[in-house]
C-alpha cells in the first residue's frame, strides 16, 4: 500500500530529475526507492536500485549520497551479519555527525539484529541499550516496537523466557495502541476530506 505508492512517486520524481539533468536529486530518489523496496522486503529490487545509483555516480561525480545504511539492511535480509555490521557502523558514523537521532536509533536496532544473527548477545545488548536511550529521550514509539521485539528475541535466546514473554506482551499492547491511533487519524482525515468535498 503506502510503500508502493511512495515508490511510484519517487520513480516519477527520478524520471523528471533525470530529464532535467539533476543527478543529485535523482540519486536521492533512487535511495528512497531502494528504501521502499527494503521495507517491502524485495531485496532483488533494492539491490537493483543500488546498482543504478552506482551507474549514476559513474556519470556524475557530484552524486555522493552514502549507501552504507541501505547496504547494511540488504546484508541483514541476506543473513550476512558481518557485512551488515560493517556497513551499519559506517552509516552510524555519518548519522552521528549529522545529529539525526531517529536514524541513529534505527541503525542501533539494525546492528542489534545483526549481532543477534551472529549470536553475539553482549554486542546485541549494547546496541539495544543505545537504541533504548534514544527512544526514551525522544519518544520514538514506532522504534519502541522494534526495540521491544528485539529485546524479546534477545531474552529468549538467553533462556529468559518469562521476561521475553513480558516484552512480547508489551510489544503487542503498544502495537495495538499505535494501530488504533493510526486508524483514528485515517478516519479523521477521511471525514475532513468528505466534508471539504461536500462543500
Amino acid at each position: 500500500g503506502d510503500y508502493s505508492k511512495a515508490i511510484e512517486t519517487q520513480v516519477a520524481a527520478y524520471e523528471e530529475n533525470m530529464a532535467i539533468g539533476n543527478a543529485t536529486h535523482a540519486d536521492y530518489n533512487l535511495n528512497n526507492i531502494a528504501s521502499g523496496y527494503l521495507s517491502l522486503r524485495d531485496i532483488p529490487k533494492a539491490r537493483a536500485m543500488v546498482n543504478r545509483i552506482d551507474e549514476l555516480r559513474k556519470l556524475d561525480a557530484s552524486v555522493a549520497m552514502d549507501l552504507s545504511s541501505i547496504m547494511g539492511e540488504i546484508y541483514l535480509e541476506e543473513n550476512k551479519p558481518d557485512s551488515a555490521i560493517m556497513a551499519l557502523s559506517k552509516a552510524l558514523e555519518v548519522s552521528r555527525s549529522e545529529g539525526d537521532e531517529y536514524f541513529m536509533t534505527s541503525l542501533h536496532l539494525s546492528q542489534a539484529r545483526a549481532y543477534l544473527q551472529q549470536r553475539n548477545f553482549e554486542e546485541a545488548s549494547i546496541q539495544l541499550e543505545e537504541a533504548g536511550l534514544l527512544i526514551w529521550k525522544n519518544g520514538f514509539d514506532n522504534q519502541r516496537l522494534t526495540h521491544l521485539q528485539l529485546e524479546a528475541e534477545w531474552l529468549s535466546e538467553k533462556g529468559r523466557h518469562i521476561e521475553a514473554f513480558r516484552k512480547q506482551k508489551r510489544y503487542t499492547i503498544l502495537k495495538d495502541s499505535l494501530d488504533r491511533v493510526n486508524n483514528l487519524n485515517r478516519i479523521s482525515e477521511l471525514s475532513a476530506r468528505y466534508e471539504s468535498e461536500r462543500q
